[in-house]
């Protein structure tokens, strides 16, 4: 049971913002999986990693159907100028 208290007596806080102590190996653990979280799966993430492999992959995919967008636009700019050297 709570005791019935004045307003003014009580002591109000949020304990986000207080510099309560905290358990800083379970804060360390919360930050090091927000920062390894993805929503990719496993041969996505080797996909994306090799950047050239990956550009192509998107211009195979969006050449015909959005000839238009400035990344095929840069990407044939960028095979002409390879095959030039």
């Amino acid at each position: 049971m709570i005791k019935p208290t004045k307003v003014k007596d009580l002591v109000w806080k949020k304990a986000h913002y207080t510099n309560l102590p905290t358990n800083a190996q379970e804060e360390s653990e919360k930050a090091r999986l927000k920062q390894a979280f993805t929503t990719l799966s496993k041969s996505q993430e080797e996909d994306v990693k090799d950047e050239t492999a990956m550009q192509k992959k998107l211009y195979n995919a969006l050449k015909d159907a959005v000839p238009e967008a400035c990344f095929i636009g840069n990407c044939e700019k960028r095979l002409a100028f390879s095959q030039k050297v």
